[in-house]
């Protein structure tokens, strides 16, 4: 007994000195702080996906790598702006997958460094238009010999699952309202709907002229010299380098012999120069940034392993109250990348922000997706301000239920039912809608649909009748929805800041501070684990394959009486 006694005061003591040892080691390493000297360069090392903001939840933070966020990284790129001692600006790009909103809010800020005088150096692996997007902002673009670069068009695909649905025995028995609320189609049709084909050849015409323009301007070329390089693309490097896409080719070992040498050419990383990067005094006044990412699911905000991060009702509706009662936030930017999603939990998230908007400045700021539910909830706000790639609008309902009959019978499957009551079978899985509930559930869908146009029409202060023209589940460009009056500016996040400066009567010149909303509860041991052992990066990420989206729809519709959710994933590549 006394030697077991022993055994397991010896191990508690392991325990023990190794958390104090972690404990030290934590205190240590965040207490690292690296040196910014005179004609420093600074380093953008860019990953293949960004997030908007990190999950307050600690279960779900474990789903995602602790990289700088799309807020961190732009406002470092904005203050190197005006910092004497930052000469240049290093972008590493290994190939991205962001969405455009993203990119034009990065490219933006580069785009501020060299109005400032700063030099902009672009460096790529290879990759693609969203890659040359990004890249072409640069004073000098690099690509290494011996690669890729993928510049040859847009295309949009969309995948159709109904062949497949069918051979399973199982039918997709959906309604929508709107003729453009296309969400339902993969699983309905084998093929686009006309009005489905009219609004994504328009969203990929202005996305496709966007970025003819944008890289047009930025390498000096007339619209038909842009249009002509595309079409003669894709590239190797060495083809790259003859049409002009490309400065140099250069390895990224040589990037050293071509930067500002300054001091002996100091560089600093992102990371380490988020260190210097002042976001105000405790006493200045405070800009709430709320942030709402991710299919509207009820409830909390967190993570799926099948389609990612999901937004909360109750978890934005907390963050807002949170931003609403601290006295010391003069106003509140509600940045929004979602889809859309739940009927309801959208309602509630809209009242919350109409309720925090009639006590403080709200203004909305849209990133690469503020489409249906998404848009929904940001009715609320003062002011919608929108990138012009941003996926904006898709103002409509859809929802059914899936009939599994068939699929049962394959399987040798029978279920038997005892109900009471005249509609106790309404989503039953083993049988459509009969006529009398079909037209029940569609006038529920309907009354839905009425309420959004109206919360619409009141935000935008137009009547139901023009509000209606440009719903009817339609997505539309964020550069379509300005024209159409259903954003009010243009810009990213500097200008809703600015927006909401001037709302709350905060001088242009004088310092803010700005709080993060939902507040993150990071993971001390997770913080350390990630810095002691460069833990790989294990987020969640959806596989991006034909059919898999609308495969993610099947499980996204389940059980879901009403959807305020755009159409498939619309990814422009």
């Amino acid at each position: 007994m006394a030697v077991r006694t022993r055994w397991v005061f010896a191990l508690l003591t392991v325990f023990v000195l190794s958390g104090v040892g972690l404990v030290a080691l934590g205190i240590w390493l965040s207490g690292k702080h690296v040196e910014l000297k005179a004609g420093s360069t600074l380093v953008l090392d860019l990953s293949e996906d960004i997030l908007e903001d990190r999950p307050a939840d600690s279960r779900t933070q474990f789903f995602y790598e602790d990289h700088p966020t799309l807020w961190e990284t732009v406002s470092a790129v904005r203050h190197a702006a005006a910092d004497d001692r930052i000469e240049a600006v290093l972008v590493k790009d290994r190939g991205i997958d962001w969405g455009w909103g993203k990119l034009e809010e990065l490219r933006l800020a580069l785009a501020t460094c060299q109005d400032s005088g700063k030099r902009v150096i672009t460096w790529m692996e290879g990759g693609d238009e969203r890659d040359y997007y990004l890249a072409s902002v640069g004073d000098d673009v690099f690509l290494p010999p011996s690669t890729f670069l993928m510049v040859d068009g847009f295309a949009l695909y969309a995948s159709f699952l109904k062949g497949t649905l069918d051979a399973l025995g199982v039918q997709a028995d959906l309604e929508h309202v709107g003729e453009y609320k296309d969400a339902g189609e993969p699983l309905t049709r084998k093929n686009m709907s006309e009005p489905s084909r009219e609004a994504l050849s328009a969203v990929l015409d202005d996305e496709y002229g966007n970025f003819l323009a944008t890289v047009g301007e930025a390498r000096g070329w007339t619209a038909e010299e842009t249009r002509r390089k595309v079409d003669e693309g894709p590239y190797l490097s060495e083809e790259a380098l003859s049409a002009g896409l490309v400065d140099s080719l250069l390895y990224e070992a040589d990037l050293d012999d071509i930067l500002p040498q300054g001091e002996d050419g100091p560089r600093i990383e992102l990371d380490d120069y988020l260190d210097h990067v002042h976001f105000g005094t405790p006493t200045s006044p405070r800009i709430g940034l709320v942030f709402a990412s991710g299919t509207i699911m009820p409830g909390k905000s967190g993570f799926d392993p099948v389609w990612g991060r999901t937004l909360g009702h109750e978890t934005l509706a907390k963050a807002l109250k949170d931003a609403r009662e601290d006295d010391k936030v003069k106003a509140i930017v509600l940045r929004v990348d979602s889809p859309g999603g739940d009927t309801y939990a959208s309602n509630v998230m809209w009242r919350e922000v109409k309720k925090t908007a009639a006590v403080k400045p709200v203004i909305a700021s849209f990133s690469d997706v503020a489409a249906s539910g998404g848009y929904y909830l940001a009715m609320g706000a003062d002011s919608l301000v929108a990138q012009p790639g941003t996926l904006t609008g898709s103002i409509g309902v859809l929802g059914g239920k899936f009939n599994l009959s068939g699929l049962y019978k394959k399987i040798g499957m029978t279920v038997e039912v005892i109900a009471r009551g005249q509609n106790a079978e309404f989503f039953s899985p083993l049988r459509n809608f009969t006529p009398a509930e079909r037209e029940k559930y569609l006038a529920q869908l309907w009354e839905d649909y009425r309420l959004f146009v109206g919360i619409v029409a009141e935000n935008r202060r137009q009547p139901e009748e023009e509000v209606e023209q440009l719903a009817r589940g339609r997505v539309w460009t964020g550069g379509q929805a300005f024209e159409r009056g259903l954003v009010d500016t243009l810009g990213g996040f500097d200008t809703a800041i600015t927006l909401a400066r001037a709302r709350a009567g905060i001088a242009a010149d004088q310092e803010v501070r700005y709080v993060v909303y939902p507040k993150v509860q990071r993971s001390f041991f997770n913080r350390v684990l990630n810095q002691v052992l460069n833990e790989p990066d294990v987020r969640g990420t959806a596989l991006r394959l034909p059919g898999v989206e609308v495969l993610r729809s099947v499980v996204r519709l389940a059980g879901r009486p009403s959807l305020a959710w755009m159409p498939w994933e619309i990814e422009i590549r």
